[in-house]
Formats: C-alpha cells, sequence, structure tokens
C-alpha cells in the first residue's frame, strides 16, 4: 500500500518491565502472557498475563537491567522505560514509556508495591516530583 515499510527483527525471549521514578529503578516486573505474546489484547485483558515482580532474574541480570534502564531515562529525560531479554541473556529495549499505566493493577503500582510503597503513596510521589520542576 505505501513504497515504504518498517521492518523489525522479531526478538523471542522473557518479557519485563522496569519503573524508574526520580531516576531510581523500582524492582523489575516479568511480563508472561497466558497465551501468545504481550499485545493489547493480553495486556488489558483481566487474567491474560501473570505478572512476577520481583522477576526471578540472576543479582547481575538485575543489576544490568536496572542500570540499564536508569540510563535510559537519563538520557531520554523520562521517568518509565520497558525493555525484553533474549533467552540467551542479551537484553533489548523495546520502547520508552513516558506515562505508564497508573491503575492499581498496572505495572508501575505492582514494582513500588514490592518497595512498600502502595498506590496512594505513589501517586503522592509522582505528584512531588512534578511539582518539583516547577518550585524552582
Amino acid at each position: 500500500y505505501e513504497d515504504e515499510v518498517v521492518v523489525e527483527e522479531y526478538i523471542e525471549g522473557r518479557e519485563f518491565s522496569v519503573g524508574v521514578v526520580d531516576g531510581k529503578a523500582y524492582p523489575i516486573i516479568e511480563i508472561a502472557p497466558v497465551e501468545g505474546f504481550y499485545d493489547y489484547k493480553n495486556k488489558y485483558s483481566a487474567g491474560a498475563t501473570i505478572d512476577t515482580c520481583p522477576a526471578v532474574l540472576t543479582e547481575e541480570q538485575t543489576r544490568q537491567m536496572q542500570t540499564y534502564a536508569e540510563a535510559g531515562c537519563k538520557a531520554l529525560a523520562v521517568e518509565g522505560y520497558a525493555r525484553l531479554m533474549k533467552e540467551d541473556g542479551s537484553m533489548y529495549c523495546l520502547e520508552a514509556n513516558t506515562l505508564p499505566g497508573m491503575t492499581p493493577t498496572s505495572l508501575l503500582p505492582q514494582e513500588a508495591a514490592v518497595l512498600g510503597i502502595d498506590y496512594a503513596q505513589l501517586c503522592e510521589k509522582l505528584i512531588e516530583i512534578s511539582m518539583r520542576k516547577y518550585q524552582k
């Protein structure tokens, strides 16, 4: 239908999300669809994915992925990040999410809960961080 197309390599592997709040990576969450892959339908259908937080990774993989997420966010000046890891352990950034979901069952609130930060506290924290930009 067009003269140009975009073709991307299919990257098979485990899928993770790393929230970054105020420059600090949160615990990593693994997203495992019950069927197929993590598409729109699986993302927004209750029970279609199994989210494991913190993700079952080695300490080195965890540290590396969090470091990449923090560095990526700093480079892009954003506060949320997502990626994927192939079965061989190599990591790829799939997207930077500058406006992650904020329902109580979204990924970032699940990551915050592992740190003992409940949904209301997370919302307050994000508001405080945002307000700092305008109080200078």
